[in-house]
């Protein structure tokens, strides 16, 4: 197990969090209220009587050491992408800088938890990580952008680091209207407040059923934001956007400290050399949201767009009537194969759609066709939706055309393939038993 033999520290408190006591009194926080409850976590507020904002060092006070650093994975959506902050005031980037974490941030803005689910082994090959790599720490944030295949991706992200501390990020978007809230996690928080039920654990119990039963088959943790309107908690107004959506840096700092505070209560259970399982026969996925088609892909009619220049998104864009094909090389036997696009608006913006596909030594005739019908969403997010047509060994190609005229144009952004989701209940099971 990791131990205090090691020349490396855990930076939890000195300069680190000195530049994070800069940060609290900036926005005018008190750092002594907002401690409680996990509104900024106690053991890493207490830090900072380390610093020169307290009192300097305690000699009874010993920090927490390591023979290397810890690695750690951040998976999630726009708010641990770092929409509405710098990348550098993420809580990922906050864990990285102020407690010497190694931090591999994979968050894709406006995308839940299929994406991840179906991709996890392409997106961590994308990003030229290493391949053998082994997570000690991986965060999860999918509860703003939709959870679906939540529990395949923590099923998946288990087999291949089955050492690893997995934390279930939970957070909350602020709906108050007529003098409600009408978030129900908001309300079951407040409702736990009021009968004295504070605590990490029974905060907890707010979240979605569904990811309830995900974290806790793959023993993992929640850490759920505290509520805003606990009365100790001062400040906690300031932890969101003015979206009310997205964290601010207040915001983020706080997920820092509590995901820290998490993975110190589990130190003793991190061993020295973690173990790396498998993927299974992994997946492979193309995604071009970020404007870059993949060397192995080819876009033979249609092109790639920047549909939003603010935040950079991009997508092969089809009006009533157009035509994209994209040809890319499959190297499984048989996988099923779902498209990446965008949704939006009840009812839906974007329109109904023909999908084709085919080996590239059928015949054109050959082709399998299907439909896509649009799908209704409040936010303006990605969705992976499952065709009929299954993409076999080596080219196919690829054919999507606009069925209807709408408001939105078809929004493309990506296809991906998971030979290994198809039978993940299965191999789970094996592995239980």
């Amino acid at each position: 197990m990791i131990n205090g033999t090691s020349t490396h520290r855990l930076r939890l408190a000195l300069a680190a969090l000195a530049s994070a006591a800069v940060l609290l009194l900036d926005l005018n926080l008190d750092l002594g209220r907002i401690a409680i409850s996990g509104g900024i976590e106690q053991r890493a507020l207490s830090a900072l009587e380390d610093t020169p904002f307290g009192g300097g060092p305690s000699p009874e006070r010993e920090l927490l050491t390591m023979p290397r650093p810890l690695r750690m994975l951040a998976l999630g959506g726009s708010v641990t992408a770092g929409s509405k902050v710098e990348e550098e005031e993420t809580y990922a980037a906050i864990i990285e800088r102020s407690f010497g974490y190694e931090v591999h941030n994979l968050a894709i803005p406006a995308t839940g938890s299929e994406y991840s689910a179906e991709c996890i082994d392409s997106m961590i090959r994308s990003s030229r990580i290493e391949d053998d790599i082994v997570f000690d720490i991986i965060t999860v944030e999918f509860s703003i952008n939709g959870v679906d295949e939540l529990d395949v991706l923590l099923r998946r992200l288990r087999l291949r680091y089955p050492d690893a501390v997995i934390v279930y990020v939970h957070l909350y978007a602020i709906h108050y209207e007529g003098g409600k809230y009408r978030n129900g996690n908001l309300r079951c928080m407040k409702r736990l407040l009021h009968e004295g039920g504070a605590d990490r654990e029974s905060l907890s119990r707010c979240a979605d059923p569904v990811v309830l039963r995900a974290v806790d088959e793959v023993g993992a943790i929640m850490y759920p934001l505290p509520p805003i309107f606990h009365d100790d908690v001062h400040g906690s107004m300031a932890w969101f956007d003015e979206d009310s959506t997205h964290l601010s840096k207040a915001g983020h700092f706080n997920v820092a400290s509590g995901v820290v505070a998490v993975v110190e209560n589990e130190w003793p259970n991190i061993p020295d050399v973690p173990r790396l399982g498998s993927w299974h026969g992994g997946d492979q996925c193309y995604n071009f949201f970020r404007g870059q088609l993949p060397e192995d892909v080819e876009l033979v009619e249609g092109e790639l767009t920047n549909f939003n220049q603010r935040t950079g998104k991009f997508a092969i864009a089809l009006g009533k009537g157009e035509t994209a094909r994209v040809r890319f090389n499959v190297d499984k036997d048989e996988t099923r194969l779902s498209v990446a696009h965008m949704i939006t608006g009840k009812p839906s913006l974007y329109p109904k759609v023909q999908v084709g596909l085919r080996h590239e030594d059928d015949q054109p005739k050959d082709m399998m066709l299907s439909i896509l019908k649009p799908q209704e969403e409040v936010a303006h997010i990605q969705r992976w939706t499952p065709v009929q047509n299954v993409a076999r060994r080596g080219t196919n190609v690829l054919s999507i055309t606009s069925l209807e005229e709408t408001e939105l144009p078809f929004r493309l952004t990506g296809i991906m393939m998971c030979s290994v989701c198809q039978s993940i209940d299965k191999i789970w099971n094996q592995r239980e038993s």
